[in-house]
């Protein structure tokens, strides 16, 4: 009972020791290492309530009861959780070609890949008919903002 280990979450695994630290290691290993790893289910379901929390407060500006609250956060729901979840899978999809490019190319592709998203959020509301003036350069600026931690 003195190994202090037994409920630590970093364990020694055979496969990690004597490998380099990321300071050590190549620039194309290192933007590997880097790239969104969207491909992970906790980055998704962090992404998707990220983003459901945002469209919750961004609703409450648009309602004036409680009933309208739920409406408005239905409506921006249906553009805003379609668009993040097309993000996470292109980035996931490209995740390979995205680590072997520089690391600010990698953060540019992601946002090019954010403000489309944004772009197609837009385009379902317009689809729908529920967006009478189409926010596109609002939506746009919103796409950006779609990265995972």
């Amino acid at each position: 009972m003195k190994d202090s280990r037994i409920l630590s979450t970093f364990q020694d695994l055979p496969s990690t020791l004597g490998t380099q630290s990321l300071e050590e290691m190549p620039e194309h290993i290192r933007a590997r290492d880097r790239v969104f790893d969207t491909c992970q289910v906790g980055v998704v379901l962090r992404a998707v309530l990220f983003v459901q929390a945002i469209v919750a407060v961004a609703a409450m500006f648009g309602a004036a009861s409680p009933v309208g609250w739920i409406t408005q956060m239905a409506v921006l729901t249906g553009a805003a959780l379609p668009a993040v979840l097309a993000w996470l899978l292109c980035v996931c999809a490209f995740k390979r070609r995205l680590g072997r490019m520089p690391v600010r190319a990698q953060w540019a592709a992601g946002i090019g890949l954010g403000v489309l998203a944004g772009l197609y959020g837009c385009g379902l509301l317009v689809l729908m008919g529920l967006a009478e003036a189409a926010p596109w350069v609002g939506s746009g600026a919103a796409g950006v903002q779609r990265r995972p931690g």
